[in-house]
């Protein structure tokens, strides 16, 4: 029996401490080594999208953006290089707008009223030598012009006037015409804040005073009376 007992102890001796038993709870638990409290860390930050343990670590929503900053930046249509045109990339741009102005006035004088009929001789004839001067630019510096983006405008216009007649027409192409100078104006003056080409910055002198006053001719083709309605 006395040996039954003392084979007992001996186990119960043997037996590794359990820091989760009852019996062991006053008892602390052996501390943690600093390499295995950085290795949890660690562990939770890598799950962590926000974490708080590593500031150096950001979150998907964080890296997101950077992305599309960095897209915004690349590409040669974003407005953030509005200021870094080229030569070419103005030529393109004020010929594509010349092209829609133009085939707008030849619009606004077979749908319009009389002063929409009058305001798209204008516009057609200012704009036509308006891209004569672009086209002279480009070819001493031998850039070809492509009529596809202009075309393509003209078109989208021409779907958003179709059947509109006299007042009723005059009243939407009038809101067309202001929306479209604006951008233009908006890209040339900003062309013209950073131009350092001679040809360019007096072509840009030109072309700007010309813009302002189809906008503002716009603006007041828009209004009631100069399409016989009451305001």
């Amino acid at each position: 029996m006395s040996f039954l007992f003392a084979v007992l102890v001996a186990l119960a001796q043997a037996q590794p401490d359990n820091p989760h038993d009852v019996n062991n709870k006053d008892h602390p638990a052996p501390p943690t080594s600093q390499s295995t409290a950085n290795a949890q860390a660690r562990d939770r930050d890598y799950i962590n999208p926000n974490p708080t343990t590593n500031p150096d670590l950001k979150g998907s929503g964080d890296l997101d953006a950077k992305r599309v900053e960095k897209a915004e930046k690349d590409s040669p249509h974003s407005v953030m290089n509005k200021d870094k045109a080229t030569p070419s990339d103005i030529f393109e741009k004020l010929h594509a707008a010349n092209l829609e102005e133009i085939d707008a006035g030849k619009l606004a004088q077979a749908s319009g009223g009389e002063r929409a009929a009058a305001y798209g001789k204008m516009l057609a004839d200012d704009h036509t030598a308006a891209d004569k001067k672009i086209h002279d630019l480009a070819m001493k510096r031998s850039i070809k012009l492509d009529d596809a983006m202009g075309m393509k405008k003209a078109h989208e216009l021409h779907e958003k006037l179709a059947g509109l007649r006299g007042a009723e027409f005059d009243k939407a192409f009038a809101g067309a015409m202001i929306d479209g100078h604006k951008k233009v104006i908006a890209m040339a003056e900003s062309w013209r804040a950073s131009c350092t080409d001679k040809d360019i910055c007096a072509m840009l002198d030109d072309t700007l005073p010309v813009l302002r006053h189809h906008e503002k001719a716009a603006e007041e083709l828009k209004m009631p009376a100069a399409q016989g309605r009451r305001p």
